[in-house]
């Protein structure tokens, strides 16, 4: 079973919050501007959740770990990859939470 994206956002939060690692600034992109001191990145302990949650981990974030994850579970497994991600991103595309893998 693949995570939800609800429930891979609030792990991946935590996960952030707990190591404070650097993150590409949501006020500049990483860019840089002052609330990053013209640095592009800032620890993850300097955002909110919420900003965390709209701007760091989005669903693209989600969409582009998921599929990582499954080409390296094919790649084990000798499975078809695109006999794997096909539901995955069917059910996406479709606006659902949580794929079941086979």
């Amino acid at each position: 079973m693949i995570q939800s994206y609800e429930d891979w956002q609030i792990k991946s939060c935590a996960d952030l919050m707990d190591s404070n690692a650097e993150v590409e600034c949501p006020a500049c992109k990483g860019w840089g501007c002052d609330e990053c001191d013209f640095d592009g990145d800032i620890q993850a302990r300097d955002l909110t959740e919420a900003e965390i949650c709209n701007w760091i981990l989005t669903k693209r974030v989600y969409f582009n770990e998921v599929i990582a994850d499954l080409k390296k579970l094919c790649l084990y497994t000798r499975e078809d990859f695109l006999g794997v991600v096909g539901p995955f991103i069917q059910n996406q595309c479709s606006g659902g939470g949580a794929t079941v893998w086979r």
